[in-house]
């Protein structure tokens, strides 16, 4: 059993990149050590490709990789396969693999839990049911639990929406307001996706003037980070995110 004082911290990157669409997340995430693999389940490698443009990035040794919404469990379980046989044998190709993003990846794993199972119809549309949610549910955390084992960086992005309630002391009545912001996913399977991760970064962005500023925040109510970055936008616009980053965290 190993000791706890010869612990030291994994060197790879584990993260979660959340925002809004357009915020700036996959720009960020194709800032990161190559090779590197893309798994575009968004349909929106261009994104990248327009940063690139900007010379903000550099498409060189960037593969992609898209995914069929309704092509099923399979493909992803094939690749996971190959994944862990490359790792076993030494052979791994990648320094980093994105994911992009969450959001689509669960909507997929429902669909295929469609495919393989039966339920609940309305006329010809299949309703989702508790078994498409386990379903959604093994499959989010069974392709994490290979992606964890992977010698490279792993960087997942998903996108937020407002999270509505009542806030402490608020009469029984008081219409619901937005508190904070959640994964655009269910929200039991949204909780358990963050604990996922020890760092969690929030992109935005704003227009002002006719132009287009990206910023990121390192804590707030749903980002968190694991190297001491205190609460604040950080403004990132034009910059290669990879490199900001790393100068940033050597000054903690």
């Amino acid at each position: 059993m190993p000791n706890a004082i010869d612990y030291k911290p994994d060197k790879r990157f584990f993260g979660l990149f959340v925002g809004r669409s357009g915020d700036g997340k996959s720009t960020a995430l194709a800032s990161f050590p190559k090779k590197l693999l893309d798994l575009d389940f968004d349909f929106r490698f261009a994104g990248i490709a327009s940063a690139a443009k900007q010379g903000i990035i550099s498409l060189d040794e960037i593969e992609y990789e898209q995914f069929n919404p309704r092509g099923g469990w399979d493909p992803i379980h094939n690749m996971n396969l190959q994944w862990d046989q490359w790792r076993m044998q030494g052979t791994f190709p990648y320094k980093t693999i994105g994911v992009e993003s969450i959001t689509s990846l669960t909507r997929l794993i429902t669909l295929a839990s469609h495919k393989e199972q039966k339920g609940k119809m309305i006329g010809k549309l299949r309703i989702s049911g508790p078994g498409d949610f386990n379903f959604e549910a093994a499959g989010t955390h069974q392709f994490f639990d290979y992606l964890r084992i992977m010698p490279c960086n792993i960087i997942a992005s998903a996108h937020i929406v407002d999270r509505y309630g009542k806030r402490p002391g608020a009469s029984e009545y008081a219409p619901a307001e937005v508190i904070g912001e959640k994964l655009s996913i269910r929200d039991n399977l949204g909780e358990n996706v963050l604990t996922y991760f020890d760092n969690v970064f929030r992109f935005s962005r704003s227009v002002s003037d006719g132009k287009t500023k990206y910023y990121v925040n390192f804590a707030t109510d749903i980002a968190k980070n694991s190297y001491g970055i205190q609460p604040g936008e950080h403004d990132i616009t034009g910059k290669n995110f990879y490199d900001y980053f790393t100068e940033l965290i050597k000054e903690k």
